[in-house]
């Protein structure tokens, strides 16, 4: 018997723009401005509030970039993935859509890191990240 399987990554390799992060990052804005998302987060936050939030860690983005979080005290992983997005990302950011699915993860964690008072939000924020 020979089987295939398939997930997100044909998708992504075969489905054309559509499936890019740009234009999945774009999809998640325009839904949430439709409200989609509001029993998702327990009607607590609007589909404005979503985009603005994404838009906002645009500016943390950047500050990563620039090297405002180079000084905190982290682990060797975070730094190589800090030198990585550094590398990836070597012009300004301009829309949270130009932020690859992959990194808002780590734009996320680097947040937490350099604002250690909102731990008690990180786990939450995780797992909105990953839905």
């Amino acid at each position: 018997m020979k089987n295939l399987l398939l997930g997100n990554g044909i998708n992504i390799q075969f489905g054309g723009v559509a499936y890019s992060s740009s234009f999945i990052m774009k999809r998640i804005k325009y839904q949430a401005k439709l409200d989609r998302y509001d029993e998702l987060f327990g009607n607590k936050l609007t589909g404005t509030e979503i985009v603005n939030l994404l838009e906002n860690f645009v500016e943390e983005a950047n500050n990563i970039r620039e090297g405002v979080y180079d000084d905190l005290d982290t682990d060797s992983d975070t730094l190589d993935a800090l030198k990585d997005f550094k590398y990836r990302y070597n012009t300004t950011i301009k829309n949270s859509h130009d932020i690859m699915l992959e990194d808002w993860f780590f734009v996320v964690h680097m947040f937490f890191l350099k604002n250690f008072d909102l731990e008690e939000h990180r786990i939450s924020a995780m797992q909105d990240l990953s839905i």
